[in-house]
């Protein structure tokens, strides 16, 4: 197959032009995303003093875990919720099953007698949908939403309850970092540098109060202000 180029100037010099323009706002674009907006983050957290925040047990938390199929994760990640060091009289835990089809339900059922909330959604529907119908169960003044292979450090909810101490905070990201117990790979290795490079910028967001997005399995909001969404949006 054979393509026909025309050459330089054929189409005249406006589109040249044109075409020069572009390119140059595409590639100044490119380098404001990656290098531009980072930088202006940083200049802009030198005009701010640091906020800081001492950790806390003062506020009760809910964790809510959405969940289709996890029947392989979900019993670890249970263990590991109960475990962390935050009172037990003012944590619960409630797991969403998102229409799972395997023994994810008989396996949070299991531990009832710890504490643990089921509730069972029939049919599929996605995960924004299962936060909205987990959340009316929900009794804490703070909501921590997790994922079923998420872990946490003992300490994690302390940290999340003590920005709330601020009445003027509304919601609060974790950091993560993604690991694999078994093997080094050059996947794994790409996603720890992603999260590296959003960290950063999530911390720098956070000190100007100009956060942008959370960490869908390591985020907080204060209870009487989730507002439900369309199952569609992420």
């Amino acid at each position: 197959m054979l393509f026909y180029l025309p050459k330089a100037g054929l189409l005249g010099p406006h589109f040249d032009r044109y075409a020069i323009l572009a390119f140059w706002a595409c590639v100044t674009v490119i380098a404001y995303t990656y290098a531009g907006y980072p930088l202006m983050l940083w200049a802009l957290t030198k005009l701010r003093r640091p906020r800081h925040s001492e950790p806390s047990t003062a506020p009760s938390i809910t964790i809510v875990i959405c969940a289709h199929n996890e029947a392989r994760n979900i019993g670890k990640r249970l263990i590991g919720c109960l475990a962390l060091n935050y009172p037990h009289d003012r944590l619960q835990i409630v797991v969403a099953s998102d229409g799972s089809t395997d023994d994810t339900v008989q396996i949070v059922r299991s531990f009832s007698d710890r504490g643990v909330a089921l509730v069972v959604i029939p049919q599929q529907r996605g995960k924004t949908n299962a936060q909205n119908v987990a959340v009316q169960y929900a009794t804490g003044d703070i909501v921590v939403f997790s994922d079923a292979t998420t872990e946490y450090q003992a300490d994690a909810l302390q940290y999340i309850a003590g920005n709330f101490a601020d009445p003027t905070v509304g919601a609060v990201s974790g950091r993560y970092y993604y690991f694999d117990p078994e093997k080094e790979s050059s996947t794994n290795s790409g996603a720890q540098a992603f999260a590296g490079y959003d960290n950063r910028i999530r911390k720098m967001q956070s000190e100007i109060a100009s956060i942008t997005g959370c960490c869908g399995c390591i985020y907080a909001v204060r209870r009487s202000l989730y507002t439900p969404l369309q199952p569609h949006i992420i």
